[in-house]
């Protein structure tokens, strides 16, 4: 098992993580053996998709060639909305965790709300208006198919 724990260390418990080492962002546990991936040390990185945080090991345990670290990607969705993480690495025999972990979290908040219609984000490349759909009043979009089918009137409330 692989414990993580976003930003701050692992609170011990009965799953095994109360033999990470203190202070531990990232443990990887085999029955009751536990090796440290690393510590958050250092804050986020802004990357060119999204922001990085990497928790890295001082020590180097038996059969690593290199310290052990975590990196894990967040990335803004650009369609649709927040994944599961995705484990990139083979950690049962690597001595590094990369994780790709697709979150709404990662997204700027002006990116995943607006008080307007209209979204605008020059550092992402979207501009998004959907002032166009909106009816005048008593005139709505019907999505329909079935007899009782939502009516729809973007932005301005319905009346």
């Amino acid at each position: 098992k692989i414990f993580i724990n976003v930003c701050r260390d692992i609170t011990p418990g009965i799953d095994g993580t109360q033999n990470c080492s203190l202070g531990s962002g990232s443990c990887k546990v085999i029955g009751n053996t536990a090796v440290e991936f690393g510590k958050p040390i250092k804050g986020v990185e802004v990357t060119t998709s999204g922001v990085r945080l990497v928790y890295t090991s001082a020590e180097k345990p038996v059969g690593c060639l290199d310290f052990p670290s975590t990196t894990i990607n967040f990335m803004c969705p650009k369609r649709g909305g927040s994944k599961e993480p995705l484990l990139l690495s083979n950690f049962l025999v690597s001595c590094s965790i990369e994780i790709e972990w697709v979150t709404e979290f990662a997204c700027p908040v002006d990116y995943i709300s607006s008080s307007t219609c209209q979204l605008n984000m020059e550092q992402h490349n979207i501009n998004i208006d959907l002032s166009p759909l909106k009816r005048t009043p008593c005139k709505y979009y019907s999505a329909c198919l079935f007899p009782s089918a939502p009516y729809l009137n973007s932005c301005p409330p319905l009346s």
